[in-house]
């Protein structure tokens, strides 16, 4: 009894074992469409949610020492509406668990530098926060060697979920341009910086002329402009509501679609997954690890056993093929299961297999030569 119990436990849990290894790894990740990704994030952070976005260069940051030798970055952008002491909305940008920035005192500010720049004949120059901000943002060093990921996992996806069981997180110092009124962009604070810098160079020339302070800014743009994109970019007017509030572009990748099923699985079955993955990882880098051996055995394997087949075929004066193959040593074992299938009979003549005249007898309440009753047997065979 106590056997019979222990071995429908080992039978449960070897079940739940497959079932959760092979949903683990077989669910699919389909990642959302570029043409959508746009109407998303707008969507996402119209509504005050938590926008996570996975950039997978963070060279580009290179500037903060902090965030170099790390794969990937993890940002959660998020939007609220908050009052002032006048109680006016405001909207505010978060990073992460940072202080927000305050959107609607930015574009106050910019108003005022260009109220105090612009004269009538002058172009609109735009506004540069040169304040350093630094921020602290998640980040993952490798996602090749996770312990919870398979290769053929989603990249965004392993991030964060590699991001689950090693925390980490690096400082990266962004700055702040507002291009035009109503449009604010952030910028890793190197773009600005070498912006600047090629635009000194420029000005060291013999031949440039003088700059004023507003054509200077505005150069810096088509610097910028010339080097990459913004890592975010907003459009909505005064920044106090929600409704005008645009999102042209956010730089990074989504997660997949099924990516909060295996976040809500890692959750709850963090250890024990780990622990049911481990045989997968040990194929896997056996796999890796003798592929060429596996593959170099089989090829050399079929072309000496093809070799082997062709000489004794010649030797036995090149007989009929097929037939021949059934008297081989090397591939005769081939046709022993099929005389099998065919040499069996059942009570009511040949079967294709031992499994169908055992299923026959089962049908027949195991009486394997029970006479059928339509047969006719001889008149002196009849029963009196």
């Amino acid at each position: 009894m106590r056997r019979s119990i222990l071995y429908r436990a080992l039978r449960i849990i070897l079940f739940v074992w497959i079932l959760t290894v092979t949903f683990w790894s077989l669910l699919p990740s389909p990642t959302i469409p570029y043409t959508q990704e746009a109407l998303n994030n707008e969507k996402t952070l119209k509504t005050s949610h938590t926008l996570i976005v996975v950039d997978d260069y963070p060279t580009i940051y290179q500037g903060s020492s902090e965030s170099n030798g790390f794969g990937h970055l993890i940002f959660e952008w998020r939007i609220s509406r908050q009052l002032n002491p006048e109680s006016e909305v405001e909207l505010t940008l978060r990073v992460a668990e940072n202080d927000p920035i305050n959107l609607a005192d930015l574009m106050r500010k910019s108003a005022a530098f260009h109220l105090s720049r612009t004269k009538h004949d002058a172009v609109r120059t735009p506004f540069f926060d040169l304040t350093h901000l630094d921020y602290k943002v998640a980040c993952v060093d490798d996602i090749k060697n996770s312990d919870v990921c398979l290769p053929w996992f989603d990249r965004s996806d392993k991030a964060l979920l590699t991001h689950s069981n090693h925390d980490g997180t690096c400082t990266i110092s962004l700055r702040i341009v507002v291009d035009e009124h109503g449009v604010v962009e952030l910028w890793p604070a190197s773009f600005i910086e070498n912006a600047l810098a090629q635009l000194e160079k420029v000005r060291l020339k013999p031949e440039a002329v003088d700059y004023e302070e507003g054509q200077l800014l505005e150069e810096t743009i088509q610097f910028l402009r010339e080097s990459g994109h913004p890592i975010m970019q907003l459009e909505g007017g005064d920044m106090t509501t929600l409704e005008e509030l645009h999102v042209p572009y956010v730089r990074g990748n989504l997660p997949s679609k099924t990516y909060p099923i295996r976040k809500a699985m890692l959750v709850r079955l963090g250890p024990v997954l780990r622990v049911a993955l481990i045989p997968v990882f040990g194929i896997i880098y056996l796999l890796s690890t003798f592929s060429t051996v596996i593959l170099f055995i089989l090829y050399n394997g079929t072309l000496s056993c093809a070799g082997i087949m062709l000489s004794a075929w010649l030797r036995a004066g090149r007989p009929e093929f097929w037939p021949w193959t059934q008297r081989f040593r090397l591939t005769r074992w081939m046709y022993f299961r099929s005389q099998n299938q065919k040499t069996m009979w059942g009570p009511a003549g040949p079967v294709e297999s031992r499994s169908a005249v055992r299923k026959e007898w089962t049908r027949n309440g195991f009486v394997g030569l029970e006479r059928p009753k339509t047969a006719r047997l001889e008149r002196g065979f009849n029963a009196v």
